[in-house]
């Protein structure tokens, strides 16, 4: 792949009941190019599902306009040990 595709990678989660359906299209997707990856699924979302639908969302884009300021706002500034 070039660098102008790895830049705008698109990612497809899909569930199977049947895991030779899930083969075929694995065997079609490699085929074609693409990163194939498997995993039990769970009940819960995964920690990628539930970042990749806050990044969506905007994250913390929405919340912190400048994040330099903000840092200097939370961070509590205490004296260092064997510091003047």
């Amino acid at each position: 792949m070039s660098e102008d595709k790895n830049d705008k990678k698109k990612k497809l989660t899909l569930y199977f009941d049947n895991e030779e359906d899930m083969e075929e299209v694995r065997h079609v997707a490699e085929s074609m190019g693409a990163y194939v990856s498997t995993s039990d699924a769970s009940s819960k979302e995964s920690v990628f599902d539930i970042l990749d639908e806050w990044h969506s969302k905007g994250g913390l884009t929405t919340n912190i306009k400048d994040p330099v300021a903000w840092q200097r706002e939370q961070r509590k500034d205490r004296k260092l040990p064997y510091r003047d």
